[in-house]
């Protein structure tokens, strides 16, 4: 028995909705139907029939924080009797009304940063200096080295943290090298043709993750990329995750879950697997567009406005929504 399952919920705090995707009945899956119930916020129990062919539904009259309950129904080929899935249980966000806390920052807005571990980020700079800060337990973050120049931005056209002491430079003609860092300088980790191991790498966007990358096409196109840190690819060396990425902005939460925001200002929860395959999608704030950018350290999420001030935030990708406007 294969179960349908929830791939999307998209709850709209506005309007007190929950909306609802599933994964599409198969054939050979033995599903009859599916049903949920749950009681709305005026007190009033909701059971509902989904039939197979119903992929998408939309729970009305739904508060924040409230529950629904799901399940399967299933009669197997030749089967005597009816089999009833356990419920699963699905609990829409928390609204959180929370602006941020205006912070002291220690690095630049239009600077790329990529986080090295659940406490050390590393900042590459404009100027091309690449910064390594330490979040210290009371919250405050500190610079530990500095490698003044070290990635020129007229050389590199991304340059971030891959996995243990390795960085990823993809060079402004499209090749891509694998580097650590000897007394200061970059060294080269791949000693092949010209130092790179890839090239035609002229995406507008890479997203990184721990032990592969992401690369975003112009036409939202997302592929994981696998590298090991001898700079030779894996097998396979990548994966198709999307044919479409929505998002002008997206960074790894916790090394499993991609938090983005898209043209609207809508903030999105989308968990990964160890390959970066996506585990579903989630809708979990509003008002986001007053921020062009957003950088994680460990639980704390830093978003970044239009006049260049960052907001701190105690952030959780699964239980809040998050109203900042």
């Amino acid at each position: 028995m294969r179960a349908r399952r929830l791939t999307t919920t998209i709850f709209n705090y506005q309007e007190s909705e929950f909306a609802l995707e599933f994964t599409p009945a198969a054939q050979g899956d033995s599903v009859v139907y599916s049903e949920l119930y749950y009681t709305d916020n005026q007190g009033v129990k909701k059971s509902m029939r989904i039939e197979r062919e119903v992929n998408d539904t939309v729970l009305t009259n739904f508060a924040d924080g409230a529950e629904f309950h799901f399940r399967n129904i299933f009669f197997l080929p030749q089967g005597m009797d009816t089999v009833y899935g356990d419920y699963q249980a699905v609990k829409a966000p928390k609204a959180v009304f929370d602006r941020g806390k205006k912070i002291d920052f220690p690095g630049a807005p239009d600077s790329r940063y990529s986080v090295a571990s659940n406490k050390l980020l590393y900042e590459w700079t404009q100027t091309g200096d690449l910064i390594l800060y330490e979040l210290g337990d009371d919250g405050s973050i500190s610079v530990l080295e500095t490698y003044a120049g070290l990635a020129p931005r007229g050389t590199y056209r991304d340059f971030f943290f891959y996995d243990d002491d390795r960085f990823i430079g993809a060079n402004n003609n499209g090749r891509v090298h694998m580097f650590t860092i000897e007394n200061y300088q970059l060294a080269y980790v791949y000693q092949g043709s010209n130092n790179y191991f890839a090239r035609g790498f002229t995406h507008p966007a890479y997203l990184p993750a721990r032990g592969f990358f992401y690369s975003v096409s112009a036409v939202g196109l997302v592929q994981s990329w696998f590298i090991q840190n001898n700079a030779t690819w894996s097998n396979p060396s990548s994966i198709t995750v999307a044919n479409e990425f929505p998002y002008r902005a997206a960074v790894l939460f916790e090394y499993n879950t991609l938090v983005a925001i898209d043209n609207d200002g809508g903030l999105w929860s989308i968990p990964i697997s160890s390959t970066g395959l996506f585990r579903g999608l989630s809708k979990i704030g509003s008002g986001w567009n007053r921020f062009p950018n957003i950088i994680t350290l460990g639980k704390k999420l830093y978003a970044v406005d239009g006049n260049g001030d960052f907001y701190e935030f105690d952030f959780n990708a699964t239980d809040n929504y998050w109203i900042v406007d």
